[in-house]
């Protein structure tokens, strides 16, 4: 994970997964600086910002 720049600034980060043939689903989810998550519940991004969890499916 690299430093943020600032209190509001987003962090890239980066996962070193161990790599396995198969069905998966990754699922990402943000947390803030105080380690509040993000809310699991799916809104859309108006009026209030996006929340959920994202996922994403693939097959290696």
């Amino acid at each position: 994970m690299r430093a943020p720049l600032s209190e509001t600034s987003w962090v890239f980060w980066r996962y070193e997964w161990p790599f396995t043939e198969g069905e998966h689903t990754f699922e990402v989810r943000c947390v803030e600086g105080d380690g509040t998550a993000q809310i699991e519940e799916v809104n859309p991004a108006r009026p209030s910002g996006s929340t959920g969890i994202h996922s994403e499916e693939a097959s290696f």
